[in-house]
């Protein structure tokens, strides 16, 4: 009978562990793990306040981003941690593919999941399980011994 891999993406907006595990009860095994910190494009950070400007008497007027600095490096992450996962998938000969991420993470990571991920997702849940000791990650991850 061929045992079933499984690569675990444990992710939020600062940290990125890749995890495995070659069958149900072998355990897992941690393959890499990467702060945002390591890539220079996660971070957004403006130099400068909105802009605002007065147009003669009356009230001012602001320039307003459109999204926060927060959600644009969470953005920046999300797409290295779907790069690092799909390096990671390619190599690997993984059978199936567990996410696990806070609620804000997990949705950027649903949203640029590209399609062959997406047909391998045997679930994501909405954890943040990345201060889990290793030896105790079985226990968080339910769908990790279904076939």
């Amino acid at each position: 009978m061929k045992s079933i891999r499984t690569l675990v993406v444990l992710a939020n907006e600062h940290d990125l562990r890749l995890l495995a595990t070659d069958a149900a009860g072998q355990g897992l095994h941690q393959i890499a793990h990467h702060a945002a910190s390591e890539f220079s494009d996660a971070a957004v950070r403006y130099s400068d306040r909105e802009g605002r400007m007065r147009n003669g008497p009356g009230p001012i007027s602001a320039l307003d981003r459109p999204t926060s600095e927060r959600s644009q490096s969470r953005g920046h992450f999300a797409d290295h941690v779907l790069a690092l996962t799909e390096a990671q998938w390619a190599a690997g000969g993984f059978d199936q593919l567990i996410i696990a991420a806070p609620a804000a993470m997990l949705g950027v990571l649903r949203d640029r999941l590209g399609p062959d991920l997406a047909a391998v997702l045997l679930t994501d849940l909405t954890k943040d399980l990345l201060h889990i000791p290793l030896e105790d990650m079985a226990g968080h991850l339910p769908d990790l011994a279904r076939p």
